[in-house]
């Protein structure tokens, strides 16, 4: 059995009427009163109330040991409500295990006694979630104000809702109640608004220990926001009755009105059950299909789960995920003396050299170097042939030295002055090359050159320009934030 919480004039309604409420002194007194300035669990100090959600009270609190602040939710449940408890620890249990910017961030969950702090026997008197503080407004309010949103906007709320149920459906977790009061829209300090996920309340946990919530012909969620298979109290429902929910979501936001709304509950679901949503017909044919196959009556005829969600969203609008582009490496200023290797690199190495990288002559440096190749064969062909030809001359009185050996041998009719002999060279005579292979190194020479002039020369290529992205204004939600 819990105990009640109450607000101070909720106490002294209870301490004035006792008879009217069959409520004791003893019990009225037992009450936790929650306060500004109350202390709970030696740690968070009550700071201003925030209002009711649900059954429970939320209050600004501070944390007295980080000076954080942070919101407390209080359970107010009735004596003999067991379900809601069972829901409340579900809400803190499903938020706590799943971690995404579009997800309301979970810290704790507490079981206080009458006095406020942590209960260490017996059952708690009162149960409190401990989460961060969001500033702004639910989608809810947004759309009270200002009846729908244009395309973009209604891309740049449900892009992150559905990157959210994806993020929960990979954990194993339907939310099972998605709707605009459970969208809230968070401003930054720097006026960036990101749309994040509440209250998992009613959500559905795979492999969970807590004990279930739903039976067969029991309807959970909010009866216009329902997937066919919820209205009709299927026992089991899994990741297709979350995107169904966010179709109507998306189409609430693109035309102002509920496609399933009605005058009566029993309408309502029939309406979910048979009626098909009218054609939105300002709406792009790629961005209708991919809403319309999220409403569609038959699960297996929808997207599977919120991934697939938001990845036809994404295509159908031409928006790319962040996760898909290049990590930007961090901008340092100029007057900075770090230099930031590549992202992914683990250490920097000694630069290699660029084929494409100019010389100062204007030539490409893989064309210089080829260039030098070329000449370096022609100018050793060159010198192999002169010097084949000038042996070849020195060679060519040596060949006609026995001649002149066996003129002599005969007798001479008469004696004159002899001429004096030649002077007789040590080298060998080397013969001439033969034709045949002077043709060969002229025409390795004409490849050799043709294929240096046809190597084209390299060049940079042109840089990527990387896609601009426009800085939301102050208050403007954030323009595809990259969920």
């Amino acid at each position: 059995m819990y105990g009640q919480v109450r607000t101070p004039f909720q106490l002294d309604a209870v301490r004035g009427n006792l008879h009217d409420h069959d409520v004791t002194a003893a019990d009225a007194e037992a009450c936790l009163v929650l306060e500004e300035g109350k202390i709970l669990a030696r740690k968070y100090r009550l700071v201003k109330p925030a209002g009711f959600g649900g059954m429970a009270q939320l209050w600004v609190a501070k944390n007295e040991s980080t000076a954080a602040e942070v919101c407390v939710k209080v359970l107010v449940p009735d004596a003999a409500d067991e379900e809601s408890v069972t829901r409340f620890r579900r809400e803190a249990y499903a938020a706590a295990r799943l971690s995404h910017r579009a997800i309301v961030r979970v810290f704790d969950l507490m079981e206080l006694g009458p006095d406020g702090q942590v209960s260490k026997a017996g059952k708690p008197h009162a149960l409190a979630i401990v989460m961060e503080l969001l500033t702004g407004e639910t989608l809810s309010d947004l759309l009270m104000k200002k009846g729908k949103l244009s395309l973009d906007e209604a891309l740049d709320v449900i892009i992150p809702v559905a990157g959210a149920l994806a993020h929960a459906h990979r954990a194993g977790v339907v939310h099972r109640d998605v709707k605009p009061d459970n969208v809230f829209l968070a401003k930054d300090p720097d006026g960036i608004v990101i749309p994040k996920v509440l209250d998992f309340g009613v959500s559905k946990i795979a492999s969970s220990d807590t004990p279930g919530l739903t039976a067969a012909g029991v309807m959970l969620g909010t009866p216009s926001y329902m997937s066919p298979e919820q209205a009709k109290g299927a026992p089991s429902v899994d990741a297709r009755s979350d995107v169904f929910s966010a179709g109507i979501l998306f189409y609430m936001m693109l035309t102002g009105a509920n496609p399933f709304e009605a005058e009566s509950f029993h309408a309502v679901i029939e309406a979910i059950i048979e009626r098909e949503p009218p054609r939105i017909a300002e709406l792009p044919d790629a961005i209708w299909q991919v809403l319309a196959k999220a409403l569609a009556k038959d699960p297996a005829q929808r997207w599977s789960d919120g991934t697939e969600l938001q990845i036809a969203l994404r295509k159908a609008s031409g928006r790319r995920s962040t996760s898909e582009a290049a990590i930007p490496v961090a901008r340092v200023s100029s007057d900075s003396e770090i230099s930031l290797p590549p992202v992914g690199s683990q250490s920097v190495a000694p630069e290699e050299p660029d084929d494409d990288a100019v010389t100062l002559a204007g030539i490409p440096a893989s064309r210089t170097r080829a260039v030098r190749v070329v000449a370096g064969v022609v100018g050793v062909a060159v010198a192999i042939l002169v010097a084949a030809l000038v042996r070849g001359q020195l060679a060519s009185p040596a060949a006609d030295a026995p001649k002149t050996a066996t003129a002599s041998a005969a007798p001479a009719p008469a004696p004159s002055p002899s001429p004096p002999p030649p002077v007789a060279t040590t080298a060998a005579p080397i013969a001439a090359p033969p034709a045949s292979s002077a043709i060969a190194i002229t025409s390795a020479i004409a490849s050799a050159t043709a294929s240096a002039s046809a190597t084209p020369a390299k060049r940079d290529p042109a840089p990527k320009k990387e896609p601009k992205k426009d800085k939301p204004t102050p208050g403007e939600i954030a323009r595809d934030p990259g969920f």
